[in-house]
């Protein structure tokens, strides 16, 4: 087999689970859905083939009903929108954003921005009719991610490479991996009340996978002096050198997929304790499932290289956030055919 070289030379130890994934059988049918959803808002992917962009959502919940697979997909889309775009560099929109997330109906600074607009009728349309401690959950999650937007925009720019927990904090928070999970269980119609959701078992199922997420998109994605990537830090903080640090990821990787597994298969129990009913159980059990799934499709190579890279490139429509530049090669102010990302993201605005 030929080795996985990533950069500085280092060897990517492949990723070994203790569980399997899936793939939703309609993916290209929402990402159709997701697309017409997004044109409304200018949320494109470039190239037009949102099916070529499934691998995220199609992982994520394989098994529930074509419009809880849209609904997620209109999710991943926004979320990946805003992460690209950098939308943490503008304070203002963050600020109106946030101002969305604690109450849709808010009037805020930049009402008509697409950003603003998409967010709003994404929340509405999610949270009506579901139990006022999932809307909770889902509003602080939100938050959290804008938070941890801003906070991981910090420290690229400023250059300062986190200390290990903070780096797992802000992580978790700026992927909105948790965001995605409140929705898994929103699809699979899964009660998962505050009670359970704050137990250990699901907490160490929630947190480890967006942990793993993270820190398998860390292996695949490594460039060098990336102050938010795991590899990193454990270079800085605990004097590794490359591969070293490489291969203490890996090895955290494989034991953080250990604890997930039997966080999974002590839950039952953990609900039995808390007194849910049996009917309410596959549901959850359903939602572990999803977890796995998702953390699965990361530890492929095709996945990753959707996932991180993005061969086919998000923007805002029409240029209304002019200044953030071309996604493929990052030059700020690029708006010709020319660009030479094009072999890789398509056309620039």
């Amino acid at each position: 087999m030929v080795p996985n070289v990533g950069i500085g030379g280092c060897v990517i130890p492949e990723v070994r689970l203790p569980f399997g994934g899936g793939r939703h059988l309609q993916v290209g049918v929402a990402g159709r859905l997701s697309e017409g959803w997004g044109l409304r808002f200018g949320l494109t992917l470039s190239g037009g083939r949102a099916g070529s962009a499934s691998g995220l959502w199609g992982a994520v919940c394989p098994g529930v009903a074509l419009h809880g697979l849209a609904l997620v997909a209109n999710w991943c889309r926004y979320l990946c929108v805003v992460d690209e775009q950098r939308v943490a560099e503008d304070g203002v929109l963050v600020g109106a954003l946030r101002q969305v997330v604690a109450d849709d109906s808010v009037s805020t600074a930049r009402n008509g921005h697409p950003g603003v607009l998409a967010l709003r009728e994404l929340l509405r349309s999610t949270v009506l009719g579901c139990p006022a401690y999932w809307v909770r959950r889902l509003r602080g999650h939100l938050d959290r991610w804008l938070s941890g937007q801003l906070a991981e925009s910090a420290y690229r720019v400023s250059g300062r490479v986190p200390t290990p927990e903070a780096f797992i904090d802000v992580r978790r928070d700026a992927s909105a991996v948790l965001v995605m999970l409140d929705l898994v269980e929103m699809v699979e119609r899964a009660a998962v009340l505050d009670v359970l959701y704050r137990a250990p078992a699901y907490q160490m199922l929630v947190l480890g996978t967006a942990d793993l997420v993270c820190w398998i998109d860390d292996l695949h994605s490594l460039r060098k002096g990336d102050p938010m990537n795991l590899v990193t830090v454990l270079e800085r903080h605990q004097q590794l050198g490359p591969q070293e640090a490489v291969d203490a990821v890996g090895a955290r990787i494989a034991l953080r997929a250990a604890d997930q597994l039997a966080a999974g298969n002590q839950l039952p129990a953990a609900m039995a304790r808390l007194g849910f009913e049996p009917v309410c159980r596959p549901a959850v059990m359903r939602c572990v499932a999803d977890q796995q799934s998702w953390v699965a499709g990361m530890g492929t190579a095709s996945e990753l290289m959707w996932w991180r890279w993005r061969r086919f490139r998000l923007w805002w429509g029409g240029g209304r956030l002019r200044g953030f530049g071309c996604l493929g090669c990052r030059w700020r102010g690029c708006r010709t055919r020319s660009c030479p990302s094009r072999r890789f993201s398509g056309l620039c605005w």
